[in-house]
């Protein structure tokens, strides 16, 4: 499994041509978190963008549960989105 942080990081999440501002409670590699619910969206592929990640295509997810608080996100990410992650979690890693 991977190593899960809890955060309060900026974002913004893009859904059907639709873009959210949300809030990142929790990230690993395998997915994360986001305080933006709406239970439409279960199911479905969304791209996060975290406002401090340099990947300007954001991370490609599937939503795998949603309620009326939490979004929570299963990452499909290309080996660019993977590396970007990977040094954004070690960053984070290092700060704690």
């Amino acid at each position: 499994m991977f190593n899960r942080y809890e955060m309060a990081v900026p974002g913004r999440v893009v859904a059907n041509d639709r873009e959210f501002p949300c809030l990142v409670r929790d990230l690993s590699l395998g997915g994360a978190r986001v305080a933006q619910g709406d239970p439409a969206l279960s199911g479905r592929h969304v791209i996060l963008h975290l406002d401090d990640l340099w990947h300007e295509a954001g991370l490609r997810a599937r939503v795998v549960h949603a309620d009326e608080q939490d979004l929570h996100l299963a990452f499909e990410l290309d080996e660019a989105g993977e590396e970007a992650l990977t040094f954004y979690l070690a960053a984070v890693a290092a700060l704690r």
